[in-house]
């Protein structure tokens, strides 16, 4: 499969394309690339159909890995907290 011409970004720097950009963790928003983006950078066919923000991304991943989000402020740690 030939490689994709990476895109040039409105900063001017040449972003990669496809795979190319879905194998660069740095760059890689996964399911949180807006429609647009997904068909500037010909990611159609490379992710899940569905748009989520990097938000509801992390809550997902915090529920999946059995965090909860509540658990990181003091006052839910004491609510949490096993007995001594």
């Amino acid at each position: 499969m030939a490689k994709q011409q990476p895109t040039k970004e409105s900063g001017g720097l040449a972003v990669p394309r496809g795979l190319d950009l879905l194998n660069q963790p740095t760059l890689n928003k996964g399911t949180a690339f807006t429609e647009e983006k997904r068909s500037k950078l010909g990611l159609y066919g490379l992710l899940p159909p569905n748009v989520e923000s990097l938000e509801e991304r992390r809550v997902w991943r915090s529920a999946r890995d059995g965090r909860h989000d509540a658990g990181s402020r003091p006052s839910a740690r004491r609510e949490f907290a096993r007995p001594q």
